[in-house]
């Protein structure tokens, strides 16, 4: 094999393997995210000090909301929500305690920042763009 071939093939897995990377900073993570499913309102405030703010209204109006610390992997690929409540219609259910829950974050086709919470549903909560 050449070296110049060599150089090639390198240049291209590097640009293969770079494209996938999913990889964000706490700063990028900072902002406000919906749900893409569902009949109630589900979104999560990330701010910084490495807090976020859960918050569902049901369909009926109801509020629910739940704060707690977040943090992000060395990797920059996984969040970790802790004390997370997954919100529903159903009042009596969401009077219950949270639990940890791991995140993947991934970048969608558009470059828009997403907290994955099913991958095989393509099911996630994405962050809302700012009004420049």
């Amino acid at each position: 094999m050449t070296t110049r071939y060599k150089i090639l093939l390198l240049t291209l897995f590097g640009l293969v393997f770079h494209g996938c990377s999913s990889s964000v900073d706490s700063e990028q993570l900072i902002g406000d995210y919906c749900l893409n499913e569902g009949a109630g309102k589900d979104s999560i405030f990330i701010s910084e000090g490495n807090k976020y703010i859960h918050r569902y209204t049901t369909v009926d109006g109801d509020v629910f909301e739940s704060t707690s610390n977040w943090k992000l992997n060395s990797g920059g690929n996984q969040i970790l929500f802790e004390d997370f409540v997954f919100f529903t219609d159903d009042v009596e259910y969401n009077k219950r305690r949270g639990g940890n829950w791991f995140s993947r974050v991934r970048f969608s086709s558009e470059g828009q920042i997403d907290l994955m919470y099913s991958r095989e549903d393509n099911i996630f909560y994405r962050k809302v763009l700012e009004d420049k």
